[in-house]
This record gives C-alpha cells, sequence and structure tokens, in this order.
C-alpha cells in the first residue's frame, strides 16, 4: 500500500464515529484509573500498574496521530524524490 493511501485510511480511521467511541471510553478508562492513584493505601505495585495502564491507554489513543505524522513525512520524501528525479532529467 502507497504511503498515500495508507495515510487516507489512517485518516479514515481518525475520522470515524467508531474511533470517537474508543477514545471516549479510554478517556473514561484514564479518568478513573488516574482517580484510583490518589487512594495512598494500595501497594506500591498496584500503583505502578495504574500509572503503566495510564501510559498505554495514552499511546492507543495517539496512534493514529502518530501514524498520520510518519505517512505525511514519508509521503513528502517520496514527492522530494520524484522532483528530484524530474529536474535530474530535465538538467540532461
Amino acid at each position: 500500500m502507497s504511503p498515500k493511501e495508507a495515510y487516507r485510511q489512517v485518516k479514515d480511521l481518525e475520522d470515524h464515529p467508531g474511533w470517537a467511541l474508543v477514545r471516549d471510553m479510554m478517556q473514561k478508562e484514564i479518568d478513573m484509573a488516574t482517580r484510583q492513584l490518589v487512594d495512598q493505601t494500595r501497594p506500591a505495585e498496584e500503583q505502578a500498574r495504574r500509572h503503566g495502564a495510564i501510559w498505554a491507554a495514552y499511546q492507543l489513543l495517539d496512534v493514529p496521530s502518530r501514524l498520520l505524522r510518519r505517512l505525511e513525512n514519508q509521503i513528502a520524501i517520496q514527492e522530494a524524490e520524484v522532483a528530484a528525479k524530474a529536474a535530474t532529467r530535465s538538467e540532461q
């Protein structure tokens, strides 16, 4: 799949109502885990697990935007390579 097609598909995912549902659900889970961190009576291992869960949830929520940035860079590189080849051909 080309970077442009991948970009369109990831953009469609990001704009899809199903992704909005996932984002809302994950945000509620993050909020709940954050509130539970306030409870200092929990063992340190459980607190660490909750910190990890919050970090992982934020990472999941950021996947589409990270992929879009990466694909934008790939598209820009490809376009620059095409432009460089065209410039080289016109010089000959």
